[in-house]
């Protein structure tokens, strides 16, 4: 689910295309603040959250209705499969990645409230960013495989995700 509003980002180009399916939005056009951790890693290039979240007083989201974090990740998870019909899928290892397809990490904390994304850069390297923060961070094999990520802070088993790099409609 596209979060724009929330954020002040709503000077972002195409966005009737809230996936970025057509691939208009790139981080060549897009201003980095405009974009959290889920928009970089699955190039959507906007606010990112990995659930729906109802506009009525009841609203509940996986943060409400989650037992602990590894079942936070699950429906997250879930719903990221089901919105990118087809073009996400859960891997176990990057080694099931298909050429034309890019590894993403996902983890959560229902203690901290919050989710993080990585990616697998063509070159190997896993790459993350932090909310608003306008800086693509690295992060070792050993953190992204490690307990928890962000120094203690996303503490859910390690969920990999294949993403199609062109998406068909």
């Amino acid at each position: 689910m596209i979060r724009n509003w929330e954020y002040g980002s709503m000077n972002i180009k195409n966005m009737t295309d809230e996936l970025n399916l057509e691939r208009v939005r790139s981080i060549k056009n897009t201003k980095r603040q405009a974009y959290n951790c889920g928009g970089y890693a699955l190039e959507n290039f906007a606010w990112y959250c990995p659930y729906t979240m109802e506009q009525d007083e009841n609203d509940e989201t996986p943060f409400y209705t989650s037992r602990n974090s590894n079942e936070l990740v699950d429906k997250c998870v879930d719903h990221m499969v089901e919105e990118y019909k087809g073009n996400l899928r859960v891997i176990k290892n990057v080694k099931e990645l298909k050429p034309n397809e890019y590894a993403i990490a996902f983890r959560a904390s229902l203690e901290n409230d919050d989710f993080h994304f990585a990616k697998l850069g063509r070159n190997g390297i896993w790459y993350h960013k932090r909310g608003s923060n306008q800086a693509i961070e690295t992060m070792s094999k050993k953190e992204l495989f490690g307990k928890s990520w962000c120094h203690g802070k996303y503490d859910s088993k390690l969920v990999l995700m294949a993403m199609k790099r062109k998406l068909n409609k």
